[in-house]
This record gives C-alpha cells, structure tokens and sequence, in this order.
C-alpha cells in the first residue's frame, strides 16, 4: 500500500523525514489533502484557517477513521497511553492521590475540554461543559468506537524505531515491500528477543 501511494504520488517519497511543523504546514497551505490528526489539533488549525466556531470548522475540515488495512476490514484509530512515573520519591502516597484526584470527572473533564484531549471516562461525555463546550470532542466521540491503544511495554520504542525504519526504506524506493518486511522481522527477533512474538 505504501509503495502504491508512493508511485502514484499519493504520498511523497521522503514523507518520514518531514518535521510535524512541516506536516502541518503543507495541510494548511492546501498543498496536501490529509494527513493523521489528534483532535488536540483543531485549536491551531481554527487558528490557521480563520475558523470560528463548529460549522466553520467542519465546512473546511472532515475526518475519518484510518482505512481497513483489507477489504471488508474494520477501520482503525490508535492512541498512545503516556504516563510519567517518577519511582525515586519519598511521596509516592501523595502522587497516587494527585493522580487520582486529576482523574475525577470535574478536573478531567476541564482539561479535556481546555486542551481539546479525550478524556479519560466515556460518561465524562454526558458532562454538561463537554457537551456545551466541547463540540470537537462530542464529534470524535464516536470514532472512539474503533479506537486502540498502542502496546503500553517497556520495548514499544525500540519496536517503532524498527517498524519505523522498514517503512522508511519503502517510501524512499531503498527496499521493496517484501525485503523491508523481512528486515524488520529479523531486527525485531535481534533487539526485541522473547518480548516479540512474530505470527505468520
């Protein structure tokens, strides 16, 4: 699929070295038609294309869910679970409570609304400020529906830099899908060892 975009011009062959400021600067200047999106960043495309409000907005911009990998297949989301833990402290007692206090309807809901994140509990939707002042949010809600969550391991990194890296050697026309593929399995199996269980 990747190599198809990239021959057809769907793609752009050096993609993967992009910076995201360059990501985002070709989808607002119109020079591409997409690209991947977190819901975090309708605040700086409004700002970008002069939006006010939800219609404007969705008049310029739609989304979708990323496309089955086959025909017949079920459409995609994933998200990543990032948590900053700090071991090496004699209040461990107080971070627990300040995490769970941050993770209670109220204060969850105001940053989710503010910062234009999901939250973290589905009946947060139900909340009257992520209804009355959340429409980006009520309006990703349901693409919630297929959403995933990246594998929360210790190896993800070292997994993505490889994964990372055989798509990059696609795009660029340096190795054919097939060779990429066996690559990354090979160096998965080499870093990753018994954390990494390759199905045929």
């Amino acid at each position: 699929w990747l190599k198809y975009c990239v021959d057809n011009g769907s793609l752009p062959a050096d993609m993967t070295t992009w910076s995201w400021d360059s990501t985002h600067a070709a989808f607002r200047g119109g020079d591409s038609m997409g690209k991947f999106h977190g819901i975090w960043n309708v605040g700086a495309q409004m700002e970008s294309f002069g939006l006010t409000g939800a219609d404007d907005y969705f008049n310029k911009i739609g989304w979708i869910n990323a496309p089955a990998g086959e025909k017949g297949g079920k459409p995609q989301n994933l998200s990543h679970p990032i948590v900053y833990v700090v071991g090496n402290t004699p209040n461990k007692d107080l971070a627990a409570l300040l995490v769970g206090m941050a993770s209670q309807p109220v204060p969850n809901t105001a940053h989710a609304v503010g910062t234009n994140h999901t939250p973290i509990n589905y009946g947060q939707t139900a909340m009257p400020e992520f209804i009355e002042k959340g429409w980006a949010l009520v309006a990703g809600t349901p693409m919630l529906k297929v959403a995933g969550f990246m594998p929360n391991h210790p190896n993800i990194g070292q997994y993505n830099a490889v994964v990372f890296t055989g798509i990059q050697a696609v795009e660029t026309g340096e190795m054919s899908a097939e060779d990429a593929a066996d690559m990354v399995i090979e160096e998965l199996e080499v870093e990753l060892g018994d954390a990494v269980i390759i199905l045929d």
